[in-house]
């Protein structure tokens, strides 16, 4: 037996490797031919598998045998992923979860291959993702044998990694038995940018290397129109806030945290309702006259050269947002802003297409809230089965105020807690747009997966939000 300790995408020597190669070179070796494959992986994306289906659908066709090892929680969004291996004659086994609230899990990461004299055994760090197989920096342990001489201990190992106990956890899928296969209680990543629990297309239809690491940069100052026509406009330094203001003392957390609605992002030119409702708060805003307001829907020649780079970097990246996430809030119990889960408004403003902002929004009569009423489907994984539906979903603010609000009976009780999170997918169907709404528990077994992809934090608060 041989043990190495590789390392990707580097090898220690220098030499690039990466464990999606291998397996690439693996599959379609001639000499030795592995007549026996096993791979095994926890969490599949996509883009990945069909990096390697073509190999794998080789190796089929030159006689090859291979079993395919996937796990239960993800089968709702892998049946794709099922059918091609059980269309290239591949053997599929899906892990049993033992326990519905998934308190057990298949987390191996892995491949065997073998024949009657040669055997290579994989075990990785990563998973069977793009960053797993070619992008990321992962560990992984290759154990080769010559099994004519070294039989018992492949044996041995082989059997260690699949004993019977491990074996008796999966069930073999078959094309008989796929369509038996019950969504996913909580939806995966490829299969909310697939699908959506009514089977209907949402915006994006395809999420390849998911990125949503988004940096935002604290100090930009948004352009709004001024009151005043003949003022003229005030350069860069006259702008920028004195040094008293900022040796004042801080704002509460709270404050802090829905400060800075100054803007409302749009393609269009801003309207009387959007003046209305920008912030309160007026530092840092510029006050430039109208007419060169005006002049910015045809060019962005003045806007200062760091402040553009910035502004058309974030529409260019958010304009086709699809899914946001975000920690819970606490959320007030009783009085007059009871059940309203509020969002800084810079964080709206973000993406203001996602929302529907402000095009989609009016001010009623005798209100001071610019609003829309929209409809939610709900879903709790804590009653994963249970899909409410909410067609009166109030989403408003209030003239003055710097958070955006979200008022739903429906979710209101679900008594979220702070720092549950939860994930609002939009999506298109026939009978128009709406907001898919999970909510993921800080106790539930998904919430640190789902926690690291919400890698921004919101200003002044430890809690934060996501966005693809």
């Amino acid at each position: 037996m041989n043990i190495d300790i590789l390392t990707q995408p580097k090898l220690s020597n220098g030499k690039d490797y990466t464990l999606g190669e291998e397996l690439k070179t693996l599959l379609l070796s001639k000499r030795p031919k592995f007549t026996e494959v096993s791979i095994f992986f926890g969490l599949i994306k996509d883009n990945a598998f069909e990096k390697i289906f073509e190999d794998i659908k080789s190796y089929m066709l030159n006689g090859g045998h291979l079993k395919f090892y996937l796990s239960q929680p993800q089968k709702g969004n892998i049946k794709n992923i099922i059918n091609l291996l059980l269309n290239a004659n591949c053997e599929v086994y899906l892990f049993k979860n033992s326990s519905k609230d998934f308190i057990s899990d298949f987390q191996y990461k892995g491949a065997i291959f073998e024949n009657a004299k040669k055997a290579t055994i994989l075990l990785t760090s990563g998973n069977l993702t793009m960053s797993g197989l070619f992008e990321g920096y992962n560990t992984i342990t290759r154990f080769t044998y010559d099994v004519s001489k070294e039989k018992d201990e492949f044996e041995n190992i082989k059997n260690s990694l699949f004993s019977e106990n491990i074996l008796g956890l999966f069930e073999r899928i078959t094309k008989e038995n796929i369509s038996e296969l019950s969504p996913s209680e909580i939806p995966t990543i490829e299969e909310f940018t697939h699908k959506d629990l009514d089977q209907s297309e949402p915006i994006i239809t395809s999420v390849n290397d998911i990125n949503i690491d988004i940096e935002i940069d604290d100090n930009v100052d948004f352009l709004v129109a001024s009151e005043s026509e003949n003022k003229p406009s005030k350069t860069s330094t006259q702008e920028v806030s004195s040094p008293k203001s900022k040796n004042s003392l801080p704002e509460p957390i709270d404050a802090i945290e829905f400060e800075e609605t100054k803007y409302f992002v749009d393609t269009d030119a801003l309207d009387v309702e959007d003046m209305l409702f920008k912030s309160s708060t007026k530092n840092n805003i510029s006050k430039k006259p109208k007419a060169s307001i005006l002049e910015k829907e045809n060019t962005e020649d003045d806007i200062p050269a760091a402040e553009e780079t910035k502004i058309i970097t974030k529409s260019a990246d958010l304009s086709k947002t699809s899914i946001f996430m975000l920690q819970s809030p606490k959320i007030t119990k009783k009085g007059a802003y009871a059940g309203e889960i509020k969002i800084p408004s810079y964080l709206r403003d973000l993406i203001p297409s996602f929302w529907g902002w402000p095009k989609e929004y009016s001010v009623k009569k005798g209100t001071i809230e610019k609003s829309r009423i929209c409809k939610f489907k709900i879903i709790d994984i804590d009653k994963p089965k249970n899909i409410i539906t909410d067609d009166n979903v109030k989403l408003f603010q209030r003239e003055g105020e710097n958070s955006f609000s979200i008022l739903s009976e429906e979710l209101s009780k679900l008594e979220l807690n702070e720092n549950d999170i939860i994930r609002f997918i939009k999506t298109e169907s026939n009978d128009g747009t709406y907001f898919t709404c999970e909510v993921i528990r800080t106790d539930a077994k998904e919430y640190p997966i789902w926690e690291q992809f919400c890698t921004n934090l919101l200003k002044g608060s430890k809690r934060k939000y996501g966005i693809m």
